[in-house]
């Protein structure tokens, strides 16, 4: 206390004028009017605190109050909400008891709704019907909550539309809907129903789409054959018409619509599928080339044969022409020209067949080299993303196939065509090896017969 008074003391003659006169009388006088003060304002906190002090136990004794009737209440719920449980358990007790077989009877039609919903849902047959669906969802609701019995007149709703639907089958029917087209346009199309099987206009098949519930011109059509038959079958009214049905109604179109054309197959073989059919171009180009050549060459060797007309510009006809050169030549002479001449053509014969023969053996290398690779791929994709989804390791596998199935397809008529030319360059061949056979045999003859002659008239002469 002496410390705060000294302090203050201090303070105050800080703040008294240098030149003014300081008295101690004054200085008490200060600090007991500022200790008189603070009196009076501590006295004044205490009746505030008092005060709030008083209403905060008027509050405690409030929400106590409150607390007390809340549990009561909650206790009183309690009981209620037990005896309730119990009441609801003794009710649902007899409801089954009394049900008996209705039980079973709404359990049949909860699953005979439901299914037949779903059936609806996929039937083309919507497009006519579209009211049904929300009548077998209220049904199924119904029935799902076991609170309420089915009533009489929605069985017989639910038998009419599985009538109804039994009946539409056997229908073929026409009628006006909105189609997309091709460019993704609606318009109003008369399109005829073929029971529960297939929509069609006049000259295409249509499918429905359940999601969105609209009429799309099939995007791949079938054959030819098959939409013959549509365009007659649309057009007819009472008589009977060959018609192509999908039985499982639009699944067999959906895959056919699915399936790749054979630009895609041949794409799937990548660079290697190209080279082979590349090669298989370049082998049928050659066959083809050396089967005229071949065809032309024997008629001109068969033609010379019978023409005593020298022509040299086939095989025969040069052989025959290297004969009249040498004809007064002894026989060995002779025989020496006359291979000579058919060693020479032999090779032009033979031309271009070794080709034919490479391609067919690189071809099928080269489908086992697709293959390796293509297992390669699969292997890898196999590695990266596991085995869960297929369509993953459908590239590799495409490759490794289609490749194979183009060397095959490419070595297999070269093959034939290389085995075919063959035996066509033998015929040829042997006919030309019996023409020279035949010409040296008579070439001989006649001079063993001139040199017997001339020895004959020498013994006479003598």
């Amino acid at each position: 206390m002496k410390l705060i008074l000294f302090c203050v003391g201090v303070f105050f003659l800080n703040d008294i004028p240098a030149t003014e006169t300081f008295s101690l009388g004054t200085l008490l006088k200060s600090i007991k009017s500022e200790h008189q003060s603070e009196r009076i304002q501590n006295i004044h906190r205490v009746e505030i605190f008092e005060i709030e002090k008083k209403e905060h136990e008027v509050a405690l004794k409030n929400i106590k109050l409150i607390l007390a009737e809340e549990e009561k209440k909650a206790r009183r719920l309690e009981q209620t909400f037990n005896k309730n449980d119990k009441t609801i358990l003794n009710l649902e007790s007899a409801l089954i008891t009394r049900m008996g077989t209705l039980k079973e009877l709404s359990g049949t039609v909860q699953q005979t709704a439901s299914a037949t919903q779903a059936q609806f849902e996929n039937s083309i047959t919507q497009i006519e019907f579209p009211d049904r669906i929300k009548m077998l969802e209220d049904l199924r609701i119904k029935v799902a909550s076991t609170k309420q019995l089915v009533s009489l007149n929605e069985l017989e709703n639910l038998w009419f539309e599985l009538q109804r639907e039994m009946t539409e089958s056997s229908k073929i029917k026409m009628f006006s809907a909105t189609v997309l087209n091709e460019r993704g346009m609606e318009e109003k199309a008369l399109i005829k129903r073929v029971g529960l099987f297939n929509l069609i206009n006049e000259n295409s098949y249509l499918t429905y789409n359940p999601v969105s519930q609209k009429i799309n011109i099939l995007e791949r059509q079938p054959i030819a054959k098959h939409l013959r038959y549509l365009e007659k079958f649309y057009e007819s009214t009472d008589s009977y018409e060959q018609f192509s049905i999908d039985p499982t109604r639009g699944q067999v179109l959906e895959l056919l619509d699915r399936m790749p054309f054979l630009s895609d197959r041949v794409g799937q073989g990548g660079l290697i599928g190209y080279i082979i059919i590349l090669l298989g171009l370049v082998g049928v180009l050659l066959g083809i080339n050396r089967f005229v050549a071949l065809r032309k060459m024997k008629q001109d060797v068969i033609f010379q044969i019978t023409n005593p007309r020298l022509n040299t510009s086939n095989p025969m006809g040069r052989i025959l022409t290297a004969y009249e050169n040498c004809r007064d030549a002894d026989s060995e002479t002779v025989e020496l020209k006359l291979s000579e001449a058919l060693l020479r053509e032999i090779p032009v014969l033979k031309k271009r067949l070794v080709f034919l023969k490479t391609i067919a053996v690189v071809a099928p290398l080269l489908g086992l080299l697709g293959t390796v690779t293509g297992m390669i791929i699969t292997f890898q994709s196999i590695t990266l993303f596991g085995t869960g989804d297929p369509k993953l390791m459908a590239g590799g596998i495409s490759q490794a196939l289609v490749t194979t199935a183009l060397g095959l397809i490419t070595a297999i008529p070269i093959l034939l065509a290389h085995t075919m030319l063959g035996t066509r360059v033998s015929a040829i061949s042997h006919l030309l090896e019996e023409t020279v056979t035949s010409l040296i045999a008579s070439h001989t003859m006649s001079k063993i017969n001139h040199a017997g002659t001339s020895t004959d008239e020498s013994v006479i002469k003598s």
